[in-house]
């Protein structure tokens, strides 16, 4: 069976208040509240003009359960964990029209279904970042679709144009703590590659 693949939000996001600014010629007329798109997917949009909107692959409870261990883990070491935890950024977007966003969010994951991706590396970049790498050819497919339109919106790291795009989750994004190399290390042997599904999309207001 396959499964459906929903984009909904389970975070906490404060609804903002409508910015009043003229509609451009061709703007789509896309609800505030969640719809059902076919079968498959629903959008939920409460996010502002004018905001940082990132479109975030969730993954599921079993694969978020194995990712919170490396959080508690960088906690008892002393490093702060993440904030968001238990996803994969596709997009971080800058300066865009919330709802002609959505409407293409809900667009693209129209025929869209759950896949499973691997979690084999720890990585660390610099001093500041360790992370989780996804491999999946599945993510890049999305990666390079998603990033058909509005491109030009993402920052450098996650533009497609940028070419610095790696799919990941984040474990410690704080670069006012370093995670040393000892600290490193003993995460390294802790580790133990992992597969986790991907069955949701959201799109979060930062």
């Amino acid at each position: 069976m396959i499964e459906k693949l929903w984009a909904d939000s389970e975070m906490d996001i404060k609804k903002i208040e409508e910015v009043k600014r003229p509609a451009a010629i061709g703007t789509p007329e896309v609800p505030k509240h969640p719809e059902v798109v076919g079968d498959s997917v629903a959008v939920k949009q409460d996010v502002g003009w004018n905001r940082e909107i990132c479109a975030l692959l969730k993954l599921d409870e079993e694969g978020s359960a194995r990712v919170n261990r490396f959080y508690s883990e960088l906690e008892n070491m002393g490093f702060p964990a993440a904030e968001v935890h238990g996803h994969i950024t596709l997009a971080h977007f800058h300066d865009i029209q919330p709802d002609v966003l959505a409407h293409w969010t809900r667009e693209f994951l129209a025929d869209k279904h759950s896949f499973t991706v691997r979690f084999s590396k720890l990585r660390r970049l610099g001093s500041c970042l360790v992370f989780l790498v996804a491999e999946s050819p599945e993510i890049q497919r999305w990666f390079d679709e998603y990033h058909e339109r509005f491109d030009a919106y993402n920052d450098p790291f996650t533009s497609r144009e940028g070419g610095q795009y790696t799919a990941h989750t984040s474990l410690s994004c704080r670069t006012d703590v370093e995670v040393d190399e000892a600290g490193f290390e003993r995460l390294q042997r802790k580790f133990r590659p992992f597969s986790a599904r991907i069955n949701e999309v959201q799109l979060s207001e930062i």
